[in-house]
């Protein structure tokens, strides 16, 4: 019987020296044959980078999105030339064919993508005047702006409830109240401590024995908006410090306006039958009226 041939001990070290050389002349030589593409998406109407664009190599199968700077980077792939597809939403999606990436070197590809918008009929907005002050928009402005705190209500509000005059309309103001129907109490303070104003100036008070004015004998069809002042201020009288009743009026229109209404009321006949009595608020509510061009049908009984 032969005997085994014995193994030579160098003979397994030079064999993976041998295997690792051919490895790293491998990856060498698919180094030198691989390239790297980087995509700069930019909007074309702005010229500015465009993030979050999905960039496709199609061939590759590679998909990646740009960042911040508008770009995106394949590293390591072969040499040859790809078709690269672009989009993002709201801008027009766009192939680019026959894109070259050489070996051992960076290729750069500059992309301006257009916006897509969408074609509208013409869309005129006609009568908005902000500056009138008597939309809720203005009054909600106005209340996140004032110093002072401050509470209002707008015509369209006044409407919609139903209020025929400024004190049933200032019913719908938050922290104040009406006495007998026709003084402004705020915040539980009486008439007496409460400025009212027309359009920022005051009123006087059409009863001998009150300082209060007589809201009732404001037509709500004359208000444009009702403004109440909550805390005192040094640019407010000096009777308001329990708070100040603004009544701003409607503006002349611009076109004739024909308006007519009609108010029965009942007035206490004098028992001796020689005519009618009326209170000073009486007489101002009808200078009101005939002001306005209202009809009023008195019925005595």
């Amino acid at each position: 019987m032969k005997p085994l041939p014995q193994r030579n001990p160098l003979l397994i070290p030079v064999v993976l020296l041998a295997a690792v050389l051919a490895v790293r002349q491998s990856a060498s030589a698919q180094e030198q044959t691989a390239g790297a593409l980087r995509v700069q998406v930019i909007d074309k109407d702005w010229q500015v980078p465009l993030n979050e664009a999905s960039v496709l190599l199609v061939e590759l199968e590679k998909r990646a999105a740009t960042g911040e700077d508008g770009g995106v980077l394949f590293e390591q792939i072969p040499f040859g030339t790809y078709s690269v597809l672009i989009n993002r939403s709201g801008f027009e999606r766009k192939l680019i064919r026959s894109v070259a990436v050489p070996p051992g070197s960076v290729q750069r590809l500059d992309v301006p993508l257009a916006a897509v918008y969408t074609e509208m009929d013409e869309f005129v907005v006609k009568d908005i005047d902000l500056a009138a002050g008597g939309g809720d928009v203005m009054l909600i402005d106005l209340k996140m702006n004032s110093a002072a705190a401050i509470d209002a209500v707008s015509a369209d509000t006044i409407k919609r409830a139903g209020a025929s005059d400024a004190a049933a309309a200032l019913k719908l103001v938050s922290g104040t109240t009406i006495q007998d129907g026709k003084y402004a109490v705020v915040r539980g303070l009486p008439d007496r401590y409460v400025s009212s104003q027309l359009n920022g100036i005051r009123l006087p008070s059409a009863d001998a024995d009150k300082r209060a004015v007589q809201l009732d004998q404001f037509p709500a069809s004359m208000i444009e908006s009702l403004h109440v002042h909550k805390t005192f201020m040094p640019d407010q009288q000096g009777d308001a410090s329990g708070g100040a009743v603004d009544i701003r009026l409607k503006r002349i229109p611009e076109k004739t306006v024909l308006a007519a209404s009609a108010v029965i009321a009942d007035w206490a006949f004098l028992g001796d039958g020689y005519g009618w009595t009326f209170t000073a608020a009486d007489l101002a509510r009808l200078a009101m009226f005939v002001a306005t061009g209202a009809i009023l049908i008195v019925t005595g009984e």
